[in-house]
């Protein structure tokens, strides 16, 4: 029977996750377990590009013949009757705005050095909206 993989994310290798103890014990488990399933996969799915790129590097013993990429979609047909309403109303803004989506808290979103890196652009001309 045929073993099929597949990683999303590579966070535990490319960004600062260890911070918690419930954090190490993740990421001790993704590092462990995602070397052994590769061992043992008969394919493997990445959800990106970077996903895959990531994956090689981190874990070079891994046959690149193996990973293919395949991105999250949906059937847009299965949707033809089906009227979207937006969940947030963003309010009309006359100045233009960059859009941050996601939890701020969140380290690994590095929304504290994108903030630092925007503060001098923002102002009555351009602002800045967090969903």
């Amino acid at each position: 029977i045929p073993f099929v993989y597949t990683v999303y994310d590579l966070n535990h290798k490319t960004q600062q996750l260890k911070h918690s103890w419930r954090d190490r014990r993740m990421c001790d488990y993704a590092e462990h377990g995602i070397a052994q399933l590769a061992q043992h996969a008969s394919r493997i799915v990445c959800v990106s590009g970077q996903t895959k790129r990531d994956l090689l590097h981190y874990y070079p013993t891994i046959d690149s013949s193996l990973i293919q990429v395949i991105y999250h979609s949906i059937d847009i047909h299965a949707y033809d009757d089906y009227r979207f309403s937006p969940l947030v109303q963003i309010p009309p803004h006359s100045a233009p705005y960059i859009l941050f989506i996601g939890k701020r808290k969140a380290l690994y979103k590095n929304f504290k050095p994108f903030l630092k890196a925007i503060a001098p652009l923002l102002s009555d001309k351009l602002h800045l909206i967090c969903l």
